[in-house]
């Protein structure tokens, strides 16, 4: 069962009937990774075999999120945004 709520198609072939493989090693760049829909999002396409790369303002959150994934066999690195020192 995907994470997402969407339905994705059946392939048939000759060989029999698969599900289609969402990610297969893709890189993934999640903004706002630390925290709510960002954190859920970089979960659920880490389970989906993407590899991600997060990114967020808090680099405490965000490390956290990584250790999460990499605890569950994925691939992450965080990665700190900073605002415009102009701003």
């Amino acid at each position: 069962m995907h994470c997402l709520a969407t339905e994705y198609p059946i392939i048939a072939s000759n060989r029999g009937i698969s599900q289609q493989v969402l990610f297969n090693g893709d890189v993934a760049l999640i903004t706002g990774a630390g925290r709510g829909i960002g954190r859920a999002i970089a979960l659920c396409f880490a389970r989906e075999g993407a590899r991600i790369f997060l990114t967020g303002r808090d680099m405490d959150r965000l490390e956290q999120v990584a250790q999460e994934i990499r605890a569950a066999g994925g691939d992450a690195a965080a990665f700190l945004a900073r605002r415009d020192p102009g701003r």
